[in-house]
């Protein structure tokens, strides 16, 4: 059959799981995480894979080792790409509809290093300003992350730039409510719009010119 969105059920299943994350409940209720969630996940992954790579996707099960939280199961499940040369690409669902997001995650020091040139350069701190007012246009931000307590070591503290330069997390989001286009076909559509948007960040990040060295 392939796929057709994401049913009603879905929601609804992450919605009743908020209040009974039991292995119980779990137990009665698999075949509706299979039908409803996981399998038309696999379709969309299977579907995207041509255009953005192989997906992983995600275990249902929380790791509780070391939480004092023991709730057995995620009240969202999702997906994420990681290709070796460009931006990651993430996918959440749960009961509060869809999530997009993607870019430099986990930035090595070395793309830290080419967002701190840009942040100390003018002509790139401009340039970084337009492209973060297209992708807000669009209905992303840049995703909520630790911050450095200052400057990074050997920056000035009063740095014109110093909110760029606190940043640990080089990626952007947004979540999408509950719609009727998440139940149809037309989600396939959307979910490529906002990756490819989220491609654009991470290329235009990748095309940074080198850094100067941190001292």
């Amino acid at each position: 059959m392939g796929f057709t969105g994401f049913p009603e059920a879905a929601l609804d299943f992450y919605a009743e799981l908020s209040h009974n994350n039991t292995r119980e409940w779990w137990n009665e209720h698999r075949n509706i995480y299979r039908d409803a969630v996981d399998t038309p996940l696999r379709e969309l992954a299977e579907l995207l894979a041509d255009e953005f790579g192989e997906a992983k996707i995600f275990r249902p099960y929380r790791d509780v080792r070391f939480s004092n939280d023991k709730s057995p199961l995620k009240t969202h499940q999702g997906m994420v790409i990681v290709p070796d040369d460009g931006p990651s690409l993430y996918l959440q669902l749960s009961a509060d509809g869809l999530y997009l997001a993607g870019g430099w995650y986990e930035p090595t020091k070395t793309q830290l290093g080419l967002w701190r040139n840009a942040a100390d350069t003018p002509e790139l701190a401009t340039a970084f300003d337009k492209e973060i007012a297209r992708v807000r246009r669009a209905g992303y931000e840049l995703m909520d992350a630790p911050l450095l307590k200052t400057a990074p070591r050997g920056w000035p503290r009063d740095h014109p730039r110093v909110d760029m330069l606190r940043r640990t997390n080089l990626a952007i989001g947004r979540a999408y409510e509950p719609a009727a286009w998440l139940h149809q076909k037309k989600c396939l559509d959307e979910v490529r719009k906002g990756w490819r948007l989220v491609q654009g960040w991470g290329e235009w990040l990748g095309k940074l010119p080198p850094a100067r060295m941190d001292p």
